[in-house]
């Protein structure tokens, strides 16, 4: 009798270990789904900053859309930013952008907020308002 009530529990215990075993796999395998999931996310969200990147740099003009300027320190002059609006597809719709480009200290004197910059092929006036053509690499 001590005997088959040892091999029943001993029954028992295995199909209650099993029961574990089957609950831990599954666990596991949700947990890698999920991180899986989670990595394949990541690469496409990666993927699309890498063309959208790719697209914003080879904007080089358009319609200025605001000035800053940057106090320079002892190390370091003033830095002068032009910010040009460009638009890209991103989802099938268009979006409007803002890239901002570093220029020497008389070009952003010389543009306005609502002109046209090209930072290839611009002109900046000199004092006999003469326009002489600069080019910036």
């Amino acid at each position: 009798m001590s005997n088959k009530l040892s091999q029943e529990t001993i029954r028992e215990k295995l199909k209650k270990h099993q029961n574990e075993d089957t609950l831990l796999k599954v666990y596991v395998f949700v947990l890698l789904a999920t991180f899986l999931t989670m990595c394949l996310l990541c690469l496409a969200h990666l993927a699309n900053w890498a063309k959208y990147k790719d697209q914003e740099s080879v904007v080089t003009a358009g319609k200025i859309i605001e000035k800053e300027r940057k106090d320079g320190t002892i190390f370091r002059p003033p830095t002068y930013y032009l910010a040009i609006e460009w638009n890209y597809e991103k989802n099938g719709e268009t979006t409007t952008e803002k890239k901002y480009i570093e220029v020497e200290r008389d070009i952003y004197l010389v543009y306005e907020v609502g002109d046209y910059f090209d930072s290839q092929n611009f002109s900046v006036p000199n004092i006999e308002n003469e326009t002489t053509e600069v080019s910036s690499c």
